[in-house]
């Protein structure tokens, strides 16, 4: 066997001749800053306005010498719609059709001191088409399940917005809006688009919650994603542990402007966490229920029950004599309100998307409310008790 000469070398063979280089960033897609340090004209709504600061903060950062500081209070009354927006690679249009199942929306938060497990902002992204898709901050998502004092890691799954339903066109991006809802007070940092492939995300349809079964309990004793009732800003609404129907906990309203200097009339609130609540099925067979009790001596005022969609069209009902069992009294009375009574339709009110369930007091009030659920209800809407 004769041996090789000595100037001759092996070549490396690729494992395929034609092997295909590794594509930039994510399949491709390279536009994955959103946000890292400064604000610049690719934002908007980076300011200090009613109800809402967004700033620039170098007090505090995750990494590199800034975040942002967001902190915003639904609960003022008359407040605008709430957010900001970050049109990212300089408004170019993004398409992000070869990214969806396989990357996240990630960011770090935290706030100063305790810790929140949830931050009510509603995500959207916005295309050149005018439509808009939403996603919501899923627990899964919260590294540690819960966001504290140090900086925290948070994903927002790309395959989670409701882009199928909401036709938008995802290979041309303008940008991503986040909504304000409810109160908070954090510092965000470092949004950008990473890799990703999870169990958790939303398959097509889980940014909704569809009610299709009766009894569905809308409040029981605490109220985590609602606006309203603050107790640090104002005691109109508040948890009231010293008086209930069941469990632990009612809501007291108590609406004295010339008491408190405080003239806001309305408490909202989400049964789903913020995702979308769907009661389509439930529309013509189900009827709001809840129970009422005045405080002592208090004559009962116009109330008026609604629900809001994400669009903010709200479908409103005044709280009359033929909603309630008898006559208000020391104890709980009974009231009823039929779905069929809301007029969706005529208020343009989504029944596939709903936000929140409103209640508004007009004039003085002081009176607690609890057990609110959706209860069957086939009789007559206009008669539910049938007096």
């Amino acid at each position: 066997m004769g041996l090789l000469p000595a100037c001759m070398s092996i070549k490396e063979l690729a494992l395929y001749d034609n092997q295909a280089a590794a594509l930039p960033g994510i399949k491709g897609f390279t536009m994955t800053d959103l946000y890292r340090d400064g604000v610049s004209s690719e934002m908007w709504g980076v300011e200090n306005v009613a109800c809402k600061l967004v700033e620039k903060t170098e007090r505090v950062a995750f990494q590199g010498p800034a975040s942002l500081h967001a902190k915003w209070d639904r609960t003022t009354a008359g407040c605008p719609w709430l957010g900001f927006g970050i049109g990212w690679a300089n408004w170019l249009g993004k398409d992000l059709s070869s990214i969806m199942d396989t990357a996240a929306i990630q960011f770090y938060a935290r706030v100063d001191s305790g810790s929140i497990n949830y931050i009510p902002i509603v995500f959207l992204l916005e295309g050149y088409d005018g439509k808009q898709s939403a996603s919501v901050m899923n627990p899964l998502g919260i590294e540690g399940g819960k966001i504290t004092s140090q900086w925290t890691k948070v994903l927002i799954p790309l395959a989670s917005f409701d882009y199928r339903k909401s036709g938008i066109d995802i290979h041309n991006i303008k940008q991503l809006l986040l909504q304000l809802e409810g109160a908070a007070d954090v510092y965000l940092d470092e949004i950008t688009i990473v890799p990703f492939k999870g169990m958790f995300g939303r398959e097509e349809g889980s940014l909704t919650v569809v009610e299709q079964d009766c009894p569905r309990t809308l409040f029981s004793d605490a109220l985590p994603h609602a606006w309203g009732i603050n107790p640090l800003y104002c005691r109109n609404f508040v948890l009231d542990s010293a008086q209930f129907k069941s469990g632990f906990a009612s809501v007291r309203a108590e609406v004295a402007p010339e008491k408190n200097g405080c003239n806001w009339n309305e408490l909202g609130f989400s049964w789903t966490n913020w995702l979308y609540s769907d009661i389509s099925l439930l529309s013509a067979t189900a009827a709001l229920q809840f129970y009422l009790k005045p405080a002592d001596g208090a004559q009962m005022p116009t109330i008026k029950v609604g629900f809001e969609d994400y669009s903010y069209h709200t479908a409103w009902v005044s709280l009359t004599s033929e909603y309630r069992q008898g006559e208000y009294g020391p104890d709980w009375t009974e009231v009823r309100v039929p779905l069929k009574q809301f007029g969706f339709r005529e208020n343009g009110v989504v029944l596939t998307e709903i936000k929140a369930l409103k209640f508004a007091v007009e004039g003085g009030a002081a009176f607690n409310i609890d057990e609110i659920s959706l209860v069957e209800f086939r009789g007559n809407p206009k008669n539910p008790f049938g007096k």
